[in-house]
């Protein structure tokens, strides 16, 4: 995939798919956080908002683990309850 291409594309799975082997767990962790800003408007709870700063923020080294495992809980509560499914990602795309 050249630089154009990747501007252009604006399927994140053909994206990732690109990535797999080449990008760093930094790189790979900021890609989907990107994504997530992408459909910000979607994200209507403080909790996933959360997460995605956390996620930024380990991805930079600013994150400890009582954060990181504080908005996985906070997450994982909002699934356990069925605030969002997978598929409620997948058709907000």
């Amino acid at each position: 995939m050249t630089e154009e291409q990747w501007q252009a594309c604006s399927d994140p799975q053909k994206m990732l798919d690109f990535l797999r082997g080449k990008a760093s767990d930094r790189k790979l962790r900021l890609f989907v956080c990107a994504c997530c800003r992408r459909i910000w408007h979607k994200l209507t709870d403080k909790q996933s908002r959360r997460a995605v700063e956390v996620a930024e923020h380990l991805a930079d080294g600013q994150a400890d683990s009582a954060e990181v495992a504080a908005a996985r809980t906070e997450v994982e509560e909002l699934l356990r309850l069925g605030f969002y499914t997978f598929g409620d990602v997948l058709k907000s795309q």
